[in-house]
């Protein structure tokens, strides 16, 4: 989605904005479960308004990598 185009339908209606999905701006962004950090972190949110596909990306890369060490590898 980040390239403009929709993975589910193949529109080119994305649009975008950080935190742009509402989270009470109160607790600071979206909560993501790790073992020592549990603070709100910023997202990148995509949504196709054609088919209402919605992706949601973290853009903190130290909560990226203690969510590496804490959560388990899909797919394994």
């Amino acid at each position: 989605m980040k390239n403009g185009t929709c993975p589910k339908c193949g529109s080119k209606s994305v649009h975008h904005e950080q935190n742009g999905i509402y989270i009470p701006k109160m607790i600071g962004g979206a909560f993501v479960r790790t073992d020592t950090a549990n603070m709100g972190s910023n997202t990148d949110d995509y949504i196709c308004v054609d088919c209402g596909y919605i992706e949601r990306y973290l853009d903190d890369k130290d909560k990226l990598k203690a969510i590496a060490k804490a959560w388990k590898q899909a797919g394994t």
